[in-house]
């Protein structure tokens, strides 16, 4: 299955696809750069992570507004088990972040405890398209889109942290970000969630939520 988000310049085939994009294809050119203080790019990937609980949340509550859609027992339980996990693994990288931002680069096991649970995020986020397969094109294409845009977040703050270690150049991590900040963020959510799918049903549960 195939899922594009034109307007944000992904294009995606499977979850394997997913990371490779979102890692490869430039994006967006963060306007502070890496030249700012620490504490102004900790603050930066604190407001990116803080909004990925709330935007999982969104997917969580749409599956009652798509009742017409007969979601199955096997995906409303795959879901409200992702989403907590997935929040804990978020929450965890951001702790670990702004514990060891200020030395970052010099330190060996912090950059080693956070890379650990950089993986973990990373196949925690993409096991959910697994579970969703199940799903009619038109809801599959939208919670995928939604499950994509909070992956092109995390990744992000991960390419911030990235550069914070030392292990790509600021150049590189900039033009990999899809988004900037947490209001960032819920800007490009939001399209992605409003964006009209072609069935009344999905568009009707869609117009009823927002981050």
């Amino acid at each position: 299955m195939k899922l594009v988000l034109n307007k944000f310049g992904l294009s995606i085939d499977d979850k394997f696809r997913t990371l490779v994009a979102l890692t490869l294809v430039p994006v967006m050119i963060l306007t502070c750069g890496f030249s700012c203080n620490v504490q102004n790019v900790v603050d930066r990937v604190n407001s990116i992570l803080e909004e990925v609980g709330p935007a999982l949340q969104i997917i969580t509550s749409l599956l009652p507004l798509l009742g017409a859609k007969q979601i199955p027992d096997s995906v409303v339980t795959g879901i409200n088990a992702w989403v907590p996990k997935v929040q804990k693994d978020v929450s965890e990288l951001d702790d670990l972040y702004k514990q060891y931002s200020a030395d970052l680069a010099n330190n060996a096991d912090a950059q080693s405890k956070i890379n650990a649970i950089i993986a973990t995020t990373d196949n925690d986020l993409t096991s959910i398209f697994d579970v969703i397969r199940v799903l009619d094109p038109s809801t599959q294409a939208k919670i995928s889109n939604l499950v994509t845009a909070v992956i092109a977040a995390v990744a992000s703050a991960e390419n911030i942290i990235k550069a914070a270690e030392g292990k790509v150049s600021a150049k590189k991590a900039a033009s990999t970000v899809f988004v900037t900040d947490g209001k960032d963020f819920k800007a490009k959510y939001n399209a992605v969630l409003k964006a009209p799918s072609g069935d009344a049903v999905v568009d009707a549960a869609t117009a009823k939520v927002g981050l």
